[in-house]
């Protein structure tokens, strides 16, 4: 295999789906996902699950013209790894080591980025918002109250007239009735 892959036929190999540029790809920048999750209170499951997120994204973005070639596709990738790590630390409450552990990533690629994944999560939040529409009116409030309001289960018990125990297995149901609902809508 060739190690020393110019720019360009790093970019022409992901964009057509060659598995000697895609291996190259994964053995050259995995290195990257594990020093950004590992060294930010991440594990080597969720490193390597970033990184495989992170360069099907990459894939995508080459394929669809999105990556524009301003950067290196090594710093692009890397602005994509810390950006899936950096919202995986906020869904889970966790945080970064150090405010700005990676300087070398630039802005240019940060905002395109950022552009990126918001069209993409106002795409889910519609598909979201339309689902929860679709559910029973109990479960609605129950949801709306969780997670949008960030009632504790006991306060909704009492303001919807049900045991703290009923309400948490009611959460499980409705919640799975929105998964079943936001599935539908995707395919």
């Amino acid at each position: 295999m060739n190690n020393n892959f110019s720019e360009n036929d790093l970019i022409d190999g992901l964009r057509e789906g060659r598995d000697e540029i895609i291996k190259y790809a994964y053995d050259t920048f995995k290195s990257r996902a594990y020093k950004i999750v590992l060294s930010n209170n991440g594990s080597e499951h969720e490193a390597e699950s970033i990184f495989h997120d992170a360069l099907i994204v990459l894939i995508e973005n080459i394929r669809d013209q999105k990556f524009k070639g301003d950067s290196l596709v090594s710093t692009y990738l890397t602005g994509i790894i810390k950006f899936k790590w950096l919202n995986e630390l906020k869904k889970n409450g966790r945080h970064l080591n150090t405010k700005e552990d990676f300087p070398e990533i630039n802005l240019v690629v940060n905002n395109a980025i950022d552009e990126e994944l918001s069209i993409i999560e106002e795409k889910q939040w519609q598909q979201l918002e339309l689902s929860i529409e679709k559910l029973k009116d109990d479960c609605r409030k129950l949801l709306q109250l969780y997670y949008y309001k960030n009632e504790k289960l006991k306060n909704i018990a009492q303001m919807m007239d049900y045991t703290e125990s009923f309400v948490r297995v009611k959460k499980l149901r409705c919640m799975s009735a929105l998964k079943s609902l936001v599935e539908k809508n995707i395919l």
